[in-house]
């Protein structure tokens, strides 16, 4: 009876552990050769597929509606299966094998390989061909997606619908660019991307298909002193928003080929407890997103801390510290608990930080401020601290019906 007794009660402990955790590895994707740069998922369309872009030149698709758990993130680690993760709560930090994840991990097998090219694969996108988003009613068909990936100055586009396990043949965009392009983002039917020479291009991808390459329309230049880093469209208007090397953020009308304005983080009052970290690590831009409502992005900077701005007057409204080096992710995560940022840095530790709703309100016009008494600013909390075993290089989140999962890949192979 006391051993019953003493099962259940550790059951139970079990039990509260895992809901009192934000995070749990559930999942290891293998199969590239080096290490993964990239990841998209077709989240923003309700779908749940995957794709992975590699240093060793190739993509490879995954289906997450094989992940059966639910209200978990996951990541990916490194080949040593004793580091796969680490975890830190809120009084203790148990080790891998307490949280009995060794044997409860999901197996993933690869829906697709395709292969455009020999070099690295900087960036990856789906396109969505039918509009309409997926829902409880519909099933999700692989045949609905093109995927787009660049690979140093070339962008390529594959028809997901061909029945071969393994694709070489994509579709080559007359990309003009010079230098290797960084990143590339897709809403609707236009790409934009950005690269080394501190240049945008907007692509026009409604028709592309057999006989038929994306269509560059537009080029932005001359506000980017170097190398872009990222690039994204503000999901409103013909706006998008970049970021770079030069420490600029840049808000743009590609439409009128100008700069609505820009924020140099250089010139940005910060509350930075150490100033001696800026003076040896600049604060320039290597990574951004934009929150769903267009109005504030956030920033992972150079001097190890993340910055987020009101896009409309470029107005610094948070810094966060939090961080031990160099920022290289930064993603918006609605939850069932509010809106958070998670945050992956060059000292392995992922952070996860509560955002008041509030802080995504559009700014107030002089006449709106004059009426309303005036609030202290929302305050961003630091919740919770992942420590991975290896640099995070890039995150994405896949959803399977209530469920989120958190994709995150390091400087190895899976």
């Amino acid at each position: 009876q006391d051993k019953m007794q003493s099962k259940e009660e550790g059951k139970s402990l079990e039990s509260k552990r895992r809901n009192d955790r934000t995070i749990e590895l559930i999942s290891i994707l293998s199969g590239h050769k080096e290490s993964i740069v990239s990841i998209d998922s077709t989240t923003r369309f309700g779908g749940s597929l995957v794709c992975t872009g590699s240093e060793d030149g190739t993509i490879r698709l995954w289906n997450f509606a094989d992940l059966k758990k639910e209200e978990t993130l996951i990541e990916s680690t490194d080949d040593k299966k004793e580091d796969r993760a680490s975890y830190i709560g809120k009084e203790e930090e148990p080790s891998l094998e307490s949280l009995n994840l060794s044997n409860s991990l999901v197996d993933l097998k690869v829906l697709k390989c395709l292969i455009p090219s020999k070099g690295e694969i900087t960036s990856v996108a789906f396109h969505r061909l039918d509009s309409r988003e997926i829902d409880s009613k519909s099933s999700e068909l692989i045949s609905d997606y093109h995927l787009y990936a660049s690979s140093g100055t070339k962008i390529f586009a594959f028809d997901l619908s061909s029945p071969s396990l393994i694709l070489r043949e994509g579709i080559e965009a007359d990309s003009e660019a010079k230098d290797e392009i960084n990143q590339i983002s897709i809403h609707k039917n236009s790409l934009v991307s950005c690269d080394d020479s501190g240049e945008i291009r907007i692509f026009d991808i409604s028709d592309v298909g057999v006989g038929k390459r994306p269509t560059l329309i537009k080029t932005l230049s001359g506000k980017h002193k170097n190398l872009i880093t990222s690039v994204a469209f503000r999901m409103r208007g013909h706006e998008v928003i970049s970021s770079g090397m030069d420490c600029k953020l840049v808000h743009w009308n590609y439409e009128g080929r100008y700069a609505i304005g820009v924020a140099n983080m250089g010139d940005a009052s910060t509350t930075l407890s150490d100033s001696k970290i800026q003076m040896v690590n600049p604060p320039f831009i290597f990574c951004q997103s934009i929150h769903s409502s267009g109005n504030i992005v956030a920033l992972g900077l150079g001097d190890y801390t993340i910055a987020i701005y009101h896009i409309d007057t470029l107005k610094r409204v948070a810094t966060l510290e939090g961080h031990e080096n160099t920022i290289s992710q930064v993603l918006f995560l609605e939850t069932k608990k509010g809106l958070r940022l998670i945050s992956g840095g060059n000292d392995k530790k992922i952070n996860i930080w509560e955002i008041p709703a509030s802080l995504c309100d559009r700014p107030l016009t002089s006449k709106e401020r004059g009426r309303k008494p005036k609030a202290p600013p929302p305050t961003v909390q630091l919740k919770e601290t992942f420590k991975h075993t290896s640099k995070i290089q890039w995150m994405s989140v896949a959803k399977v019906k209530q469920s989120q999962f958190l994709c995150v890949s390091d400087q190895s192979s899976q």
